[in-house]
């Protein structure tokens, strides 16, 4: 058998990333002070995104999928400029557009069916995933 320790490495690596989450939640993120934005990212990140998630991976192509999760930049340029109304530079907007279309190059296919549902899945994850 060949050397299996590079893949043992990886596979505990994975564990120890995913335990830090509760390192950081109970070291640094004051309980009290801090507890509203907790439940809210919380509800963003594993409620919402989640779900949305799942659900426009079971209702649409893997590509149109990704598109439209990449679009996901360009909520964050949005709320930057319009929630914490600070100045984004067109060079955000430039790299957020040119990295969408290198999604579409690459992902996209004549052949993909739309699903609305699936779409509006996909951008209600991007959204929150952004906030």
């Amino acid at each position: 058998m060949k050397n299996r320790l590079p893949l043992l490495i990886i596979t505990a690596f994975v564990p120890m990333v995913w335990g830090s989450t509760y390192l950081i939640t109970s070291e640094f993120l004051p309980r009290k002070k801090e507890l509203g934005r907790i439940i809210l990212l919380g509800t963003l990140n594993i409620g919402l995104f989640q779900a949305m998630l799942f659900v426009s991976a079971y209702r649409l192509p893997g590509g149109l999928a990704a598109i439209l999760s990449s679009t996901q930049t360009i909520f964050v340029l949005v709320l930057t400029r319009t929630v914490a109304k600070k100045a984004t530079p067109a060079s955000a907007w430039l790299a957020a557009l040119m990295g969408i279309i290198g999604i579409i190059l690459l992902v996209a296919s004549p052949s993909t069916t739309f699903d609305v549902i699936g779409i509006l899945a996909a951008l209600t994850g991007a959204v929150a995933m952004a906030c």
